[in-house]
């Protein structure tokens, strides 16, 4: 169900259901911010579980994915960080979120959020960005938490930090949480 914010709207598909022309709008969208290789999106948007568009007046403004984790590289990332304990093999990685310059600030990650809410209920999910990105700074209004120390990982200049949603502070694979 698309979520609305002022005039925006947010559509969900899943990668298989969109067309060349979504994918590529998607794609455009992270590339215009200069955060992510394409070879990175195109090896990982098949991965996604879920891709979220955000739009106003019929063009693509804003854009973000939740998507299967790389186990081994997630699992090394909450080790970088100094909280191997939290990390939770079931998560989902929250990933590209990116606004058109020109369109930040508008309520686009607001909107984008709140989709990514309501699709991901009580599911847990984590994501990294740069320590240093002040436009993130609001994740902590939509329910999620940098945990651990700052840290720089082999395939980034930039410090990063990492933040979780839904995660315990000690991952017990016998709690039996709704992860599905």
């Amino acid at each position: 169900m698309p979520k609305t914010t002022s005039n925006l709207r947010v559509v969900m598909r899943r990668p298989i259901d969109c067309s060349p022309e979504m994918l590529n709008n998607f794609g455009r969208v992270v590339l215009a911010n200069g955060e992510v290789p394409i070879a990175n999106l195109k090896r990982g948007i098949p991965r996604s579980d879920m891709l979220f568009y955000c739009i106003k007046d019929d063009q693509v403004v804003g854009v973000s994915a939740v998507r299967y984790q790389n186990r081994v590289f997630h699992k090394h990332l909450f080790e970088k960080a100094g909280v191997p304990e939290m990390y939770n093999p079931h998560s989902l990685e929250w990933c590209w979120l990116s606004v058109l310059p020109e369109f930040q600030r508008g309520g686009v990650l607001r909107a984008i959020h709140l989709a990514r809410e309501d699709y991901m209920a009580d599911r847990p999910c984590h994501g990294i960005t740069r320590a240093d990105n002040e436009k993130v700074d609001d994740d902590k209004k939509f329910g999620f938490e940098y945990i651990g120390k700052p840290f720089k990982a082999e395939t980034s200049d930039n410090f990063i930090r990492l933040g979780v949603s839904n995660h315990d502070p000690v991952f017990d694979p016998n709690k039996k949480l709704r992860y599905c």
